[in-house]
């Protein structure tokens, strides 16, 4: 039987999808050697450059498919789903979805979808509820399996109980690349690239400081001027610690303003807009990993932070909630709880080889659980049991 998969890698907006794409990277040889012929459908457009072509180095231009008018789309589609006799079609949000409605609905005994629900998060609850039961509905008549990425998330989406309980749901985590233990040893020997921010470059060149990171969009909901608030008492009584807040957004400007006001311009280093792909080199260079969210999803920063051998002091959101445990992966935090996160940031600061321990267990962890070819596996696992399944 000749089958394929069709995996969505965009961010409606912004792109290619940074996860999504390595993702769909990682699932394509794994999905190939299960018989499968592995597609992408992604946009010319990349949130940060290097995944389409990285992916078309793996398997080929020709399973490459350019995100084009939905007209153009569907036809290209059309001629995939005549040329296999099963098509299993992994999606990442209604819009995505609705350029397959069509489709399934003409050839609904060859096809097969997998949508993966990213949001749901920082809306009111009432809008929340409508939104996801009306989204429901959508999903029991066109989608196969419904995957929520983490516990959490299926509690932020009124109406996964339905679909859970007709097994036709369930959780798949994101995956991550695990630091080798080689490389965190090597790490401070490592040359920047030559379009790394000359601030951070200062910063992380400083050996002898104790670092903090925070890699979040700068919007409300993140956390960070929770997060600053709880770090001035740190920052007076620990001066050799930094706090790295990466990244821009609506809310840099005043975060910003208050630091200056603070007079914390030398602990606390704002480098703005960081090349995705220099994160990995941020990482091994800091200490103590940050997720002050009010909701995620999923939380990929977590275990991006963990699988870099590095504690997390985190709210309880998306898979934080699961694998972050006081004294052992990092420490647990109510969000806007500023006397915890503050016991938290000066526990780490005073006791450095405690929190290195707890780096240890935490990307330990991350390897066994969240490593890129575990989950990319548990995803061709799915790929194949939807091909059995009845159709519905």
């Amino acid at each position: 039987m000749k089958k394929a998969v069709v995996i969505f890698i965009n961010c409606h907006g912004l792109g290619v999808n940074y996860q999504a794409a390595r993702q769909a990277c990682e699932i394509a040889l794994p999905a190939r050697a299960a018989g499968f012929d592995c597609y992408v459908v992604a946009d010319t457009k990349e949130e940060y450059p290097g995944r389409v072509d990285q992916f078309k180095s793996i398997i080929g231009d020709k399973y490459w498919i350019p995100l084009e008018s939905v007209e153009t789309l569907r036809t290209r589609l059309t001629e995939l789903i005549l040329r296999y006799d099963q098509t299993v079609f992994s999606v990442g949000g209604y819009q995505d979805l609705s350029i397959i409605i069509p489709l399934r609905k003409k050839y609904c005994d060859s096809i097969k979808i997998l949508l993966t629900v990213h949001s749901y998060r920082h809306t009111s609850w009432w809008k929340r509820k409508i939104a996801s039961l009306i989204f429901t509905c959508y999903y029991l008549m066109y989608v196969d399996y419904v995957n929520f990425l983490s516990p959490q998330s299926t509690r932020c989406f009124w109406g996964s109980s339905f679909v859970i309980a007709r097994n036709r749901g369930g959780v798949i985590p994101w995956g991550t690349d695990v630091v080798s233990v080689d490389d965190l040893q090597n790490s401070p020997n490592e040359s920047f690239p030559s379009d790394f921010p000359s601030v951070l470059r200062e910063s992380l060149s400083e050996r002898q400081r104790f670092r903090f990171v925070l890699s979040a969009y700068f919007k409300n909901g993140k956390g960070h001027a929770f997060l600053l608030e709880s770090f001035v008492p740190v920052a007076r009584s620990c001066p050799d610690v930094q706090l790295i807040m990466i990244g821009n957004g609506e809310k840099l400007a005043e975060i910003q303003k208050n630091v200056k006001e603070l007079q914390l311009e030398n602990q606390v280093i704002l480098p703005g807009w960081l090349n995705r792909n220099h994160l990995p080199a941020v990482l091994r260079r800091c200490h103590v990993g940050i997720v002050p969210s009010y909701a995620e999803t999923f939380g990929h920063s977590t275990i991006e932070m963990m699988a870099a051998g590095l504690p997390v002091i985190a709210t309880p959101v998306g898979v934080a909630e699961q694998i972050v445990s006081d004294y052992i992966t990092g420490f647990s935090v109510p969000y806007n709880n500023h006397k915890s996160m503050t016991r938290a940031l000066t526990y780490c600061a005073k006791n450095r080889e405690a929190a290195a321990r707890m780096g240890c267990n935490a990307r330990n962890l991350v390897q066994t659980f969240f490593s890129q070819k575990n989950v990319a596996d548990a995803y061709v696992m799915l790929f194949s049991n939807l091909l059995r399944k009845r159709k519905y």
